[in-house]
């Protein structure tokens, strides 16, 4: 599980992964990182800063709690407060009986009057001893050889987590720890059997060359998976790592995935090969209309992969109708291989939608950000707009229980005027999408009664008429 936490201008990403101990039984770690410049800080005594962020963690069957903590995670003290830069990181451990939990996080800003984000997640630790089974995996940041045993050491080393699944241009390392159970139990003492790890491509399913390892190993009761793939050279897109593991019969006997998201605009992606595919007989052979083709094909970018969007934005025009149906059919083959069709007409209705509803004045839905953002996601669970506050641009907030893998995400956009109807996309907590933390700067800065964007400083609360506070319960 990864969460992004962006509530009451707090940020953080929150991940666990569970384990199990042959002399303790089951377990999970939590894993939180907080966001230094989402945070206040306070002077201290002897006139340096720090901040402080109280968490509370619970873990609960029922009405009954299990599990349960309190405290306060501080940050670094600091000279100034423009020394702010690395985030600061917290591990937890709690070891409990195998079932089902309820999950539920509590994070506080010490230094702030607003109220505490809560989040809350299904935990399973269903630990079997009659078969073979990976733990989750644990995203690592960085790690050093164990000189003094604590709770960050797993197999010699001191792995410092890494709470979040998307990776940025600079980050180009993923590290990942993981472990595999009964191995000697249910193969025998001294039997062999292949491991194997690869990143894969999210929508093609297929291995990415060069992100392949095979280990052959041997049984015994616990093993562990501690690996490091140079991104460096990966472009943007969805990936999953995935591990395996083959009996000598070449059965895959158990498996596990992570989702990763990787940002890398430097590296070019490689051109579509549309030589192999066969649309003659498929649903995409109905589109005989060249321009009704190229007229869909341009509304797939919301959900075009960075290679798609580059065949997309070439010119298609002057491609023959057989390419153009080879790749839309290719398209959305890749995802849904058993029933590519049903997938594009359920698309093609949002389409229908963005189209009527988010048209601008030169721009057709799916071309407009908000169009983008509902062909991407869906219909938002909920929208609040206003367009009439003395001191704002008109805007609109839009909440999705969940957004892929993230829970709690929201859309802010604003635009100049009604009368083009064409809403720019100005913040997201969803990683990978605009972020704009000074996002107010902007929206609320229609009159300068907010100060400028450099101001580094905005009180929405007290300008008259505002109702900033949507942000947080935009229902």
């Amino acid at each position: 599980m990864v969460s992004h936490v962006s509530g009451k201008n707090l940020q953080a990403h929150l991940s666990y992964a569970t384990f199990y101990s042959p002399e303790e039984g089951p377990y999970v770690e939590t894993y939180l990182s907080i966001n230094p410049n989402s945070i206040r800080y306070e002077e201290t005594d002897d006139g340096k800063f720090k901040g402080a962020v109280e968490i509370t963690l619970i873990f609960k069957q029922g009405e009954k709690i299990s599990a349960f903590d309190k405290y306060v995670l501080n940050s670094p003290v600091l000279e100034d407060t423009a020394e702010i830069s690395k985030q600061f990181i917290d591990l937890k451990r709690f070891v409990l009986p195998k079932g089902e939990y309820d999950f539920t996080i509590s994070i506080a800003d010490q230094n702030s009057s607003r109220e505490p984000y809560i989040a809350s997640e299904k935990v399973s630790l269903n630990f079997a001893e009659d078969r073979i089974q990976f733990s989750d995996i644990q995203m690592v940041d960085n790690y050093n050889k164990t000189e003094n045993q604590n709770i960050l050491t797993k197999s010699g080393y001191d792995l410092i987590p890494y709470p979040s699944n998307f990776y940025p241009e600079n980050k180009n390392d993923i590290i990942f720890y993981s472990e595999l159970y009964n191995t000697e139990k249910l193969l025998g003492d001294g039997s062999r059997f292949l491991l194997k790890f690869y990143l894969q491509s999210a929508h093609t399913r297929q291995p990415l060359q060069d992100y392949v390892k095979i280990r052959r190993m041997e049984s015994k009761p616990v093993h562990t998976i501690f690996h490091k793939f140079n991104m460096s050279e990966i472009p943007s897109g969805n990936y999953n790592l995935v591990l395996e593991v083959f009996n000598e019969n070449n059965e895959m006997i158990a498996n596990k995935k992570a989702f990763i998201q990787r940002s890398n605009p430097s590296v070019a992606v490689e051109s579509i090969n549309l030589a192999d595919v066969d649309a003659s007989r498929s649903f995409a052979a109905k589109y005989a209309d060249k321009e009704e083709l190229v007229e869909y094909i341009k509304g797939l970018k919301p959900l075009a992969s960075r290679t798609e969007k580059t065949f997309i934005d070439s010119k298609i025009q002057e491609l023959e109708i057989e390419t153009l149906q080879r790749f839309f059919f290719s398209f959305w083959s890749e995802r849904n291989a058993l029933n590519p069709e049903k997938e594009w007409k359920e698309y093609k209705q949002n389409l229908a939608i963005a189209n009527n509803e988010f048209k601008s004045m030169v721009k057709e839905g799916y071309e407009t950000d908000r169009g983008e953002i509902f062909l991407r996601y869906g219909p938002p669970n909920a929208v609040m707009r206003s367009y009439n506050e003395p001191h704002a641009y008109p805007y609109e907030i839009w909440k999705y229980y969940q957004t892929g893998k993230y829970r709690d995400s929201k859309f802010v956009f604003y635009t100049h005027d009604m009368v083009t109807n064409d809403f720019e996309l100005v913040h997201s907590t969803v990683p990978g999408e605009v972020n704009n933390r000074k996002w107010q700067f902007i929206v609320f800065d229609r009159n300068k009664t907010a100060g400028g964007v450099d101001d580094g400083q905005i009180n929405i609360d007290n300008i008259w008429g505002t109702r900033g506070e949507y942000f947080e319960d935009p229902y």
